[in-house]
Order: C-alpha cells, then sequence, then structure tokens
C-alpha cells in the first residue's frame, strides 16, 4: 500500500509536471497561430475532433479528479490498514492474557485434582467470579466481529 502511494507521489512529482509544461506550450502555440491567422484575415485553424483545446482541457480535468480520488482512496485504506492492525493488536494482547489465565487455571485445577479435600473457598477469585472470565470471551469475539464488518465490500 506505501508503495502505491509513493507511486503517485512520483508520478506527481516527477511525470506531472513536463506534461503541465507541454499542456502550457501547446495552449501558447494554437493562440500565437490563431492570432497570426486573424491578423492576416485568414480562417481559424480548426483541430481534428477530440484535439481542440477544449476537448484537452476536459480530459485534463478527468485526470485531476481521477488521481485525487485515488489518492483520498489510498489516503483512506492507509487509515482502515492501520485501524485493523492496532485492533490485531489489541486482540491479540487480550489473547495472550487468555492464554495466560486458562494455563494458570489449568494449573490450579491440576493440584486441586491431587488435593482430596479442596473447596471452591479456597479458589483464587478468578474462579469465583464469572464476570469477568466471560469478558475475556465476549470482547475478542466483539472485536473479530468488528474486524469483519469493517472489510471492504
Amino acid at each position: 500500500m506505501q508503495g502505491l502511494q509513493t507511486e503517485l507521489r512520483t508520478y506527481a512529482t516527477s511525470e506531472k509536471p513536463p506534461k503541465i509544461k507541454e499542456k502550457s506550450e501547446q495552449e501558447g502555440d494554437f493562440f500565437n497561430i490563431q492570432s497570426k491567422l486573424r491578423s492576416m484575415n485568414r480562417p481559424r485553424y480548426q483541430p481534428k475532433e477530440g484535439r481542440a483545446l477544449h476537448d484537452i482541457n476536459q480530459a485534463w480535468a478527468v485526470l485531476e479528479t481521477a488521481e485525487h480520488d485515488r489518492e483520498l482512496a489510498l489516503i483512506q485504506e492507509l487509515a482502515r490498514l492501520r485501524k485493523l492492525d492496532e485492533e490485531a493488536k489489541r486482540f491479540n494482547k487480550k489473547n495472550d492474557n487468555l492464554n495466560a489465565w486458562m494455563s494458570d487455571a489449568e494449573k490450579l485445577v491440576a493440584a486441586n485434582r491431587q488435593d482430596s479435600d479442596s473447596s471452591i473457598d479456597g479458589q483464587p477469585a478468578f474462579f469465583q467470579d464469572p464476570p469477568f472470565f466471560f469478558f475475556f470471551y465476549q470482547q475478542p469475539f466483539y472485536l473479530s466481529l468488528s474486524f469483519f464488518n469493517d472489510q471492504p465490500p
């Protein structure tokens, strides 16, 4: 994605300026020809269909609009990718926390199986706090839903 933005920037700074210069020189030449013909009382020069200044200016306006739209699309896509990257980091962090919690819980359960007289009252608070437990399951689920909702059509 950064490569596409670099290509667009390169086009705008190195390829487009010579074309702008060429276009302005052609306009100047056309006006010089027209003024010389007018001064000699000759009929005006009529370029072929699609090659008149009006046609060139219309095509240039279409090009400018396309460049602008492309640049906006690239900026929006980069912002979307940054957001997805941040969400993926947040998701991975929560996933790591959940895995750490699950491994601790498995160790405690394994230790409880070895003890014959264990009770729930002797367990750490995270065994007794279901909202905390569900928090870790809900957040990654909703995060993954938002990830798929943000995908372009």
